[in-house]
């Protein structure tokens, strides 16, 4: 798998959170720490999943506050 498919896979876990972790603040947590793990292994398009979720957006942003929305 190349890594510009690390948003699809991402994308593609996000509603299972959404119906799974039903609060946002856990969401938040959640993503943050799934973010990381992912860019651990060089996933760089994180950006194609905003707007998925609000918890992943806020997530996104108290990683890389300085990134454009």
């Amino acid at each position: 798998m190349g890594w510009a498919s690390g948003s699809e896979l991402f994308g593609d876990l996000i509603p299972i959170v959404k119906k799974f972790i039903p609060d946002e603040k856990d969401r938040v947590k959640f993503y943050t720490k799934a973010i990381v793990a992912f860019e651990q292994h060089d996933w760089d398009t994180q950006g194609e999943c905003i707007g998925a979720d609000p918890a992943y957006d806020k997530a996104l942003k108290k990683l890389h506050g300085d990134w454009e929305a």
